[in-house]
């Protein structure tokens, strides 16, 4: 992303899938937004990665005419420090949230407290998410249907990474 981006970490990585069988083509994005919260302009940084991602959507659709998914770390959403503005500027832009759309979902959030080191030398998770930051979205006109959304909470999800796995 332009702008605000440390170590150049906060981008877009995108792939092309095409399945042998049926011939059916999806566009798969990860993404990672920018994560300070110290003032107003880290917000219009987040609302800046928005407008890219967007812009980068619609040039995939013009191209290749293909579903979009999106998945990654927004850092910002319920409960979060950054506030909740360029998640829901992008269910006005068109992004659709597979946890609202899926038959089968939950309301479990998605990151939680670092793990911590016991004695033995390993991570280990101790808290449940409390925050929301991290999606799968869909975009386009013709989006995907998700059959369930859920958030991986058991020892090893939470033992791993301060995110917890996301399934669609």
């Amino acid at each position: 992303y332009e702008g605000l981006n440390d170590i150049n970490s906060k981008s877009i990585t995108w792939a092309l899938l095409k399945e042998k069988a049926t011939g059916k083509s999806v566009c798969i994005i990860s993404t990672h937004f920018w994560w300070q919260y110290q003032s107003e302009k880290d917000t219009q940084q987040r609302l800046e990665n928005v407008a890219a991602l967007k812009k980068l959507c619609d040039e995939i659709i013009e191209k290749y005419n293909v579903p979009v998914i999106v998945a990654g770390d927004l850092n910002n959403g319920a409960n979060a420090v950054q506030g909740e503005l360029p998640y829901k500027t992008m269910l006005t832009l068109g992004f659709q949230d597979i946890r609202k759309m899926a038959p089968k979902t939950t309301d479990c959030h998605t990151c939680h407290k670092y793990p911590v080191r016991n004695e033995q030398g390993e991570y280990v998770g101790t808290s449940l998410p409390a925050v929301t930051i991290d999606y799968i979205l869909t975009y386009g006109d013709n989006p995907l249907e998700a059959e369930c959304f859920r958030v991986l909470t058991d020892t090893r999800a939470l033992s791993s990474s301060d995110h917890c796995p996301l399934v669609g």
